[in-house]
C-alpha cells in the first residue's frame, strides 16, 4: 500500500522533471504549463474523490486501490503516447481520476486498523510515501532523462521518441504488478457506515472549526503542488542546471527533508494528543517556517543554497501536510474515516493542488518580481503568500476550538 502511494506521485509528478521538454513539445508557456500540470490532474481528482467518498468505507478498499492503480497507470499511457495538448490532458484527467480511488481507502485502513495512541505515526508511514514518491519522481525522473541521453548519444530521441516520452513510458511497467497484488488481498475489517449524509452532517456541526482547518490545509498542498511542479525550472533557469541534473538534485533535496518531516509530525501529532494539546498549533508553527524557506529558495543566490532551501521548505510542509490530515481524519466519525479522508482530500486538491503551480506561472508570466530572477520572484511570493493565510486560518481553527472545547 505504501509502495503504492508512492509510485503514484512519482507518476504525476514527472511532469515537473520534463517540463522543458513537455513546454517545447506543445509550445507552452509557464501559464499553460501548470494548467496541465495542476488543474488538468486535480479538477477531475478533486470530482472524483467526493464520489468515492461515499462508498469508501462500503466496499473492499484493497479492490479499490488495485482498480485505481491500473486506472492511473493507463493515463500515464496515454500522456506518453499523446500526439496534442488536448490528448495529454486527457491522460491527466483520467489519472487524477483513478487517484482519487486510492488514497482515501488506504487512510481508512490505516486509522481503522492503527494502535492506540498511535494513529499519527501509523498515518505519517503512509504520507511520508508521497514524499518519498516525489523525491524519487526527481531522483529516477532525473536519472531516467540522463541514461536515455547517453543512449542516444548526441541526439535527444531514442528510437524516435521525445526522451519525456520514453521516461513516462518506462514508468508504467511496475504498477501492474503492485495492482495485482493489491486485487489479491482481502479488507476483512471493513466496518463501514451505510449513512452516506453523515460525514456532511458531522462537517456542518463543527464548520467553525473545519472551514479554516480546511484553508490551512488548502495552503499546505498549494505550496506543495507548486514547489513540486516548480522546483526543478528553477534551477534550470535560475542556476543553469541542465534538465536531468535538476530533476536529480532536487529529488535529493526532497528526500533529505520530506520523509523526516512527515515523521516528525506523526510523533509530534501523537504527543500533543497525548498531553491535551492542540495539534494545530503544530500546524501554524511549520507553515510559518515553510514560507521563511519558500522565501530563501526563490532568493537563494547559489545553487547550493536553493537545495538547501528546498529540502527545507519540503521538511515543513511535510510536517505541515501530515498534521492537517491527522485532525481532519481523527475527527471524523467511527466507519466513516474514508469518508472524511476523501472529503479532505477532495477539498485540498480541489483548490490547493488546482491553484498553485498555475499561480506561480502567472505570476512569473507577470514579472511581477525581479527577486531571484523572474520564476525565483513568482515562487517566494506565492510561497510567502499561502503561507502567511495558511498560518491565520490555523490559528482561527485553533480559537474555535477552544472555544468548543475540543483540541484540534
Amino acid at each position: 500500500m505504501v509502495l503504492a502511494q508512492a509510485t503514484g506521485v512519482i507518476d504525476r509528478s514527472l511532469t515537473a522533471v520534463v517540463a522543458p521538454g513537455l513546454q517545447a513539445t506543445f509550445q507552452l508557456d509557464d501559464t499553460g504549463f501548470g494548467l496541465i500540470h495542476g488543474p488538468a490532474y486535480a479538477i477531475v481528482h478533486a470530482a472524483g474523490l467526493l464520489v468515492v467518498g461515499l462508498y469508501v468505507d462500503r466496499l473492499d478498499r484493497f479492490r479499490l486501490m488495485g482498480l485505481g492503480v491500473l486506472g492511473w497507470t493507463l493515463g500515464n499511457l496515454i500522456c506518453a503516447l499523446a500526439g496534442s495538448i488536448e490528448v495529454f490532458v486527457l491522460g491527466r484527467m483520467l489519472m487524477g481520476t483513478a487517484q482519487a480511488v486510492f488514497m482515501p481507502a488506504a487512510v481508512a485502513l490505516i486509522l481503522d486498523r492503527a494502535p492506540s495512541g498511535r494513529a499519527g505515526l501509523a498515518l505519517s508511514a503512509f504520507t511520508a510515501a508521497s514524499a518519498t514518491g516525489r523525491s524519487a519522481a526527481m531522483i529516477l525522473g532525473g536519472a531516467g532523462l540522463a541514461l536515455i541521453g547517453l543512449i542516444a548519444g548526441s541526439q535527444t530521441m531514442l528510437a524516435g521518441i521525445e526522451d519525456w516520452r520514453a521516461l513516462l513510458l518506462l514508468s508504467c511497467a511496475p504498477n501492474l504488478l503492485l495492482a495485482a497484488a493489491l486485487l489479491t488481498l482481502n479488507d476483512t475489517g471493513r466496518t463501514g457506515s451505510r449513512e452516506r449524509a453523515r460525514v456532511w452532517r458531522w462537517m456542518a456541526d463543527r464548520a467553525a472549526m473545519i472551514a479554516p482547518h480546511g484553508l490551512a490545509a488548502v495552503c499546505v498542498v498549494l505550496l506543495t503542488h507548486a514547489a513540486t511542479a516548480w522546483g526543478p525550472s528553477l534551477l534550470h533557469r535560475a542556476h543553469g542546471f541542465g534538465q536531468a541534473e535538476a530533476g536529480l538534485a532536487m529529488g535529493f533535496g526532497i528526500l533529505a527533508g520530506a520523509p523526516l518531516g512527515h515523521l516528525l509530525g506523526g510523533w509530534g501529532v501523537d504527543r500533543l494528543r497525548a498531553l491535551g494539546r492542540p495539534e494545530g498549533l503544530l500546524l501554524a508553527v511549520a507553515l510559518a517556517a515553510a514560507g521563511g524557506a519558500g522565501v530563501w529558495l526563490g532568493a537563494a543566490p547559489s545553487p547550493a543554497q536553493a537545495i538547501v532551501a528546498y529540502g527545507l521548505l519540503a521538511a515543513c510542509l511535510a510536517v505541515a501536510s501530515l498534521t492537517a490530515l491527522a485532525v481532519f481524519a481523527g475527527l471524523g466519525p467511527p466507519g466513516g474515516r474514508g469518508g472524511a479522508a476523501a472529503v479532505f482530500f477532495a477539498l485540498t486538491s480541489l483548490v490547493g493542488a488546482t491553484a498553485g503551480p498555475p499561480l506561480v506561472g502567472l505570476v512569473s508570466d507577470a514579472r511581477l518580481s525581479a527577486l531571484g530572477g523572474q520564476l525565483g520572484g513568482a515562487v517566494a511570493i506565492v510561497v510567502a503568500a499561502a503561507s502567511g493565510v495558511g498560518v491565520l486560518a490555523a490559528l482561527a481553527s485553533l480559537h474555535a476550538g477552544r472555544r468548543r472545547g475540543v483540541a484540534t
